[in-house]
């Protein structure tokens, strides 16, 4: 297969690709309305398509963030520093009823025909944001402890310690770590 004949038959795959792509796509274009919304967007946000396509993207965003967002995707289409650019992140999405989930954005600039267009591949997290809390918790728990308390790696070599541990062997948390 040529290279023209792979990127004509990739152009006919995108959109499908898009579409049924199980994470959320959401495209939108210079004026900042939405463009695309995939049926993965439609679950995460709680919004039909119909209900978004053609909008401003404001509708998604969530309320603590709206006031600046204008501004955010204005300074990066004038030139500003293109914080965006293979950006990924963990946010809480505002779903439309209100409810929030965690969710992980990758936002993605995209040039053609001559205009700028943002793309953001969008999943829900709130299993791992969970799963980051609880061990959070459990790290401060154990700091807290009387007893000395280490965590070895596989190579048996120190990647956590608590406070007791720095207290008892004289060592500083990162000086213990790797021992």
């Amino acid at each position: 297969m040529k290279l023209t004949d792979a990127d004509n038959a990739a152009d006919g795959i995108f959109f499908p690709a898009l579409e049924q792509n199980m994470m959320g796509a959401v495209l939108i274009n210079e004026n900042d309305e939405v463009m695309f919304f995939n049926p993965a967007a439609e679950k995460l946000w709680g919004y039909k398509r119909e209900e978004v396509i053609g909008n401003n993207i404001d509708m998604l965003i969530p309320r603590d963030l709206r006031p600046a967002h204008p501004e955010y995707i204005r300074h990066n289409r004038e030139g500003g520093k293109a914080r965006v650019e293979g950006m990924s992140r963990e946010l809480q999405l505002e779903k439309k009823d209100g409810s929030k989930i965690w969710t992980r954005f990758a936002l993605s600039k995209v040039s053609a025909e001559g205009k700028v267009y943002y793309l953001a591949l969008v999943r829900d997290a709130s299993v791992e944001m969970a799963q980051k809390e609880q061990t959070r918790q459990l790290i401060i728990a154990v700091d807290h402890l009387d007893r000395p308390v280490i965590v070895l790696d596989p190579e048996r070599h120190i990647v956590q310690c608590n406070r007791a541990f720095t207290e008892m062997f004289g060592y500083c948390i990162s000086e213990a770590s790797g021992m």
